[in-house]
């Protein structure tokens, strides 16, 4: 399969990656947008904010769904429609990370048993990881996840 071109934002506050992560996908969709108002839209607090908010989004004219327990066949019908994913994971399952947070990353690929994430917490990206190591830190947040499109999205 191959990666979608999805240009990697670092995020700018510790705790606005949901703000970082619209960033990526607006820019991937060639959506105007100002990062500032993305923090403000998405009412990124001191902790972070609430992976519901993602559906602020659609205040901005488009299409966002998100689900809980998607599995990995959901996630891969999505890549190969186009459309990147805004996945919630707990960082302590993540061969990278070595502190645990709730946090969330855009999955860009998947390849055999490794998938590809643009993680606005860390400069390089995309991160190759273990499939079975994603799976334990979306396991932690209920497989949640969101998708963000200009048409409706199935």
């Amino acid at each position: 399969m191959t990666l979608l071109n999805v240009s990697h934002w670092r995020q700018r506050q510790p705790a606005d990656c949901l703000a970082a992560c619209g960033a990526m996908i607006l820019h991937y969709l060639q959506v105007p947008f100002r990062y500032e108002s993305l923090v403000e839209l998405l009412e990124v607090k001191y902790y972070g904010a609430p992976f519901s908010h993602i559906h602020k989004l659609a205040t901005m004219g488009l299409f966002v769904t998100s689900k809980e327990w998607g599995g990995i066949p959901q996630l891969e019908q999505y890549l190969e429609t186009g459309l990147p994913i805004i996945a919630n994971v707990n960082t302590k399952e993540l061969p990278y990370w070595d502190r645990e947070a709730n946090h969330v990353i855009v999955i860009i690929g998947i390849e055999g048993d490794t998938i590809f994430l643009n993680d606005p917490a860390f400069d390089e990206a995309p991160q190759r990881v273990p499939l079975a190591e994603f799976l334990l830190a979306w396991d932690e947040q209920y497989q949640q996840y969101g998708v963000i499109g200009l048409d409706q999205i199935e």
